[in-house]
């Protein structure tokens, strides 16, 4: 199952980050990005549905991997995440900065399944995503400046 949302925002003129790509050794291949604000981070809240009574329970003790992908003039940045484990609310929070694509892998606990998504990152913008582990429906809210979220707390 795999869900994917959009894509991210990179270049501006405001320069609040800088990100420099290439091999230090070899002059011609050194490019900086200017990046208009890096984003306040993705928070990914895994949940199933109870068939019992129906309702939607957070899964806890999920583990999350990936990276977060960048391109600057052509060129590939990644940043790998530590490995971790959703919380007893089904929150994980991925705060790693830079904009552009979340790839993120989800292993439910005791199960031989690994989910795949891609999250966008936006500057100066929180990304709130919850993932039904069950129906496989991801929900994506961007929230400028963390203002305005719709999502609630966040436990993460």
């Amino acid at each position: 199952m795999t869900g994917s949302a959009g894509a991210g925002f990179l270049v501006g003129s405001n320069v609040f980050g800088n990100i420099t790509v290439g091999n230090p050794t070899a002059q011609t291949t050194k490019t900086t990005c200017h990046i208009t604000g890096v984003t306040l981070g993705v928070r990914v809240r895994i949940v199933a549905i109870d068939y019992s009574n129906n309702s939607t329970v957070p899964v806890s003790n999920a583990s999350v991997t990936g990276q977060n992908v960048v391109y600057c003039n052509d060129e590939r940045q990644v940043t790998t995440f530590r490995p971790t484990k959703t919380n007893s609310s089904g929150w994980v929070g991925l705060s790693y900065g830079g904009v552009g694509i979340y790839y993120v892998n989800i292993t439910y606990p005791n199960s031989n399944l690994t989910y795949s998504l891609s999250i966008p990152a936006r500057p100066v913008t929180a990304t709130y995503v919850v993932f039904n582990i069950s129906s496989g429906n991801v929900t994506t809210h961007f929230c400028a400046f963390n203002y305005h979220c719709v999502t609630g707390s966040t436990g993460a």
